[in-house]
């Protein structure tokens, strides 16, 4: 790949005698000059025109740069309740902010080097839950924070800013058997039980 050129700033007038300008420059990878308009203001083309010879450059020195896909856990979780609008209770948002608190403290806390969703490990979820469990969070509580988790990172799938959720294998925890509730007569099965036993004379 050749060295990458400033991208000209040309303009024109429409048939209708407006003037707008576009940028012009060589394709080197397609062999092709492209011509991108931009509209009637000469500053946006300028603006436009550093874009395409930073990107391009960059493309040349072989500079990592940032995706479209590239999203904070922040920006994710933001992005995840907005799609909750109108869909949810208040209720259950209300929730859903605890257990993205928890999640949000936990990260940047322990792993502050971590700015973009791609890289949360399997590992790092665990911690969470452990450190949850340690503060002797209840089982049922950690379901539910773990629902949450699995939730916004299978969102995160659906909206392509990953291929797979890093909660993807981690299982529920183990909650406690529930004591069943004592049974109650209702009020038809007590009037009943008290006329059988007046007229049989009985007591109760």
């Amino acid at each position: 790949m050749k060295r990458p050129d400033t991208p000209n700033v040309r303009s024109r007038k429409n048939p209708s005698g407006e003037r707008v300008y576009f940028v012009d420059y060589f394709d080197f990878e397609k062999n092709k000059r492209v011509r991108e308009v931009v509209g009637p203001r000469k500053a946006e083309a300028d603006r436009r025109a550093a874009e395409i010879y930073q990107q391009r450059k960059d493309e040349y020195l072989g500079v990592a740069v940032p995706t479209a896909n590239d999203i904070t856990l922040g920006e994710l979780i933001d992005a995840f309740f907005r799609s909750k609008v109108g869909r949810v209770a208040p209720s259950t948002i209300k929730r859903y902010r605890i257990h993205a608190a928890h999640l949000v403290a936990f990260v940047n806390k322990n792993f502050p080097k971590v700015k973009n969703i791609r890289a949360i490990r399997k590992v790092y979820i665990e911690e969470l839950f452990e450190a949850l469990r340690r503060q002797a969070m209840e089982p049922k509580t950690l379901n539910a924070q773990l629902q949450f988790v699995k939730a916004i990172f299978i969102f995160a799938e659906h909206e392509g800013y990953l291929t797979e959720s890093p909660a993807k294998r981690i299982k529920p925890f183990r909650e406690t058997k529930q004591s069943q509730a004592v049974p109650y007569w209702s009020k038809i099965e007590v009037v009943s039980i008290l006329a059988e036993v007046k007229q049989g004379g009985g007591r109760l």
